[in-house]
């Protein structure tokens, strides 16, 4: 049974966690990234600090919007001169922090607001569950911990919220899903921390890993058998899906009869059916995944210059991904890689697929080998070529 079509929801190509590690792999190689490397080397400083957590960094904040703004707006020239003034540039520090303390704290009351109508609506209600032994705690209790710790947590972003006045606003009513979503939100940190540890060989954090996917997935698909729309459109989403099998028939579960029932990759951008040849692991592959999933991503919130570039333009019209339109996505792509990342020559994994001693002699022709080997594997991916 396939779920109904209005249920459908935009997704990233890939889900959260298959992005999330492999960004920092490609992150690196991003003109910031490097400059800021140059300048602090990671481990040494944090790139991460609070915007107000010094004066130093309050003021240096507000002295770099006013020399933005001295580019773009000819009448505040005017002002420049009288913003140099040491004493009128503290009291406008003065005042920038009163407004925004005064803002912070009523951010908070209205936050705590909202918490206690959600949470007042999560206590009225009835949830079943094993309890917590070890920890001398219901089942419910521990998920009122979570929903707690969910909704006061800056960095947490419900699929409920919405933005509001430039922040995040959590939901004011106990949205279905959001004790799941808390719940997903507190496991999913330390899990992909223990699956790094796995990756970079600790073995027992790979025999820890495997004790936990294993009984999940033999949940998400005996459920899933039984009811295949309860997934909604996540299985059409994804170009895999995960099965248990077994020598023993018993256990062995039917994946192609699976992917069917589920319709896995029936909505992934790019063509994953059984008469799809393209490679996806080599490396231009994983680039130029890579690259999709960023243009992909910039639909949704990128600040082009003004005026705009041509690469910029074309995003603002682009239309999905297929083999009529891969050429658009390409030339998106083109300029997110001349733009955001450093010299394709200079990244050693594309460097490395040029082979020919002649390209070898020169950067115009090894730049020239790697981008037509990237804009290849875009059309193969949209099933023109069998790359």
């Amino acid at each position: 049974m396939k779920p109904d079509e209005a249920n459908k929801v935009s997704a990233p190509l890939f889900s959260r966690e298959l992005d999330a590690s492999d960004f920092e792999r490609f992150n690196r190689y991003k003109k910031w990234f490097v400059e800021h490397e140059k300048r602090a080397p990671m481990g040494k400083t944090s790139p991460r600090m609070s915007v107000l957590s010094t004066r130093a960094t309050v003021e240096q904040v507000l002295r770099n919007v006013i020399d933005s703004e001295m580019e773009r707006n000819p009448e505040f020239r005017e002002r420049y001169l009288e913003l140099q003034d040491p004493a009128v540039f503290k009291e406008i520090v003065r005042n920038y922090k009163a407004q925004w303390k005064a803002g912070a704290k009523k951010a908070t009351k209205e936050m705590e607001m909202r918490n206690s109508k959600v949470l007042a609506q999560f206590d009225a209600r009835d949830f079943d569950g094993p309890n917590d032994f070890p920890y001398r705690r219901s089942f419910k209790q521990v998920l009122r911990e979570a929903l707690v710790e969910y909704l006061t947590d800056p960095n947490s972003t419900p699929s409920s919220a919405h933005y509001s006045g430039g922040y995040v606003r959590k939901p004011e009513e106990l949205t279905p899903g959001l004790v799941a979503e808390a719940l997903s939100w507190k496991a999913f940190r330390p899990l992909r921390h223990l699956r790094t540890l796995a990756e970079q060989g600790d073995n027992k954090a790979l025999q820890l890993l495997a004790e936990i996917v294993i009984p999940l997935v033999k949940v998400l698909n005996e459920r899933a058998g039984r009811d295949p729309a309860a997934l909604g459109c996540v299985p059409q989403r994804f170009p895999f899906w995960p099965a248990l099998k077994s020598e023993h028939p018993d256990f062995d579960e039917d994946d192609r009869k699976l992917l069917k029932e589920l319709h896995v990759g029936q909505d992934f951008p790019l063509r994953i059916d059984e008469g799809a040849r393209w490679k996806a692991q080599d490396v231009v592959g994983q680039w130029a995944i890579h690259l999709c999933q960023e243009v992909y991503i910039m639909q949704d919130g990128h600040c082009e210059e003004d005026p705009p570039k041509a690469w910029e333009k074309i995003l603002l019209q682009l239309r999905p991904f297929s083999e009529a339109s891969w050429e658009d996505w390409w030339k998106v792509a083109r300029g997110v890689l001349d733009d955001e990342y450093i010299d394709v020559v200079d990244i050693p994994e594309l460097r490395d697929t040029v082979t020919s001693k002649a390209d070898l002699r020169s950067r115009g022709r090894m730049r020239k080998r790697i981008l037509q080997a990237l804009k290849d594997k875009f059309k193969s991916m949209a099933g023109g070529n069998k790359l």
